[in-house]
């Protein structure tokens, strides 16, 4: 296990990590001296074993004088598209804009973006590989970000912030493009979600400042 420990004069000294991690049911106790606080503060974590003896490593460290903080390292799905690593999958996106991903089916991604100039783009991942870039057109404000939902069967449905401060909802369920009117607050993005396994829910910041739903 890893864990440090803050010293009165203010040094930190990192305990080593075992590479079998303790016995299944041990009580690991972090003991952490505060130089300015002079308190003296133990903190006793279950170690937790994973398959085939493989321990799972934690550190707790802390600034002399501030509170303590856990760490955890960070665990990558297996479920991910290529295995974990990075994939660089293109586009050319807004600068001010963050992408919308659901799965609409076993094994099947869609991912959507405000794109560079002002549309909508789509990209899903199916069979083992992701495809080409898709425009699905629209006019999204430069400083929004889509949102996504899918109630599966292969169906999403997107919300943007219009270029006309009204909220938009683009659907592969045959619609297309749909105005759902508003008025949303220049520089916010929607929120969806789908309820069950048809329909959805949506949330904007109006142009008032008040929350909205539809």
């Amino acid at each position: 296990m890893f864990y440090s420990t803050v010293k009165p004069d203010g040094r930190r000294r990192l305990r080593g990590c075992r590479a079998n991690g303790p016995p299944a049911g041990t009580v690991v106790v972090y003991m952490i001296y505060m130089k300015h606080t002079r308190t003296l503060i133990s903190i006793a974590l279950a170690a937790i074993m994973l398959l085939a003896g493989v321990a799972v490593c934690t550190s707790v460290s802390a600034a002399p004088g501030s509170s303590t903080t856990l760490h955890t390292p960070p665990v990558v799905g297996a479920s991910s598209a290529n295995g974990g690593a990075w994939d660089p999958l293109g586009g050319w996106l807004a600068s001010d804009s963050s992408p919308a991903a659901v799965s609409s089916g076993i094994g099947r991604l869609d991912v959507f973006v405000n794109g560079g100039d002002g549309a909508l783009w789509h990209k899903s991942y199916a069979n083992g590989a992701w495809s080409h870039w898709e425009s699905l057109g629209g006019w999204l404000a430069s400083d929004s970000s889509p949102a996504a939902v899918s109630a599966g069967a292969m169906g999403w449905d997107v919300f943007v912030n219009g270029g006309d401060g009204a909220l938009w909802r683009y659907s592969n369920y045959g619609g297309g493009w749909e105005p759902l009117g508003g008025w949303l607050a220049s520089h916010s993005s929607p929120a969806a979600v789908s309820p069950g396994s048809v329909g959805w829910d949506v949330f904007v910041n109006g142009g008032d400042g008040a929350l909205w739903h539809r």
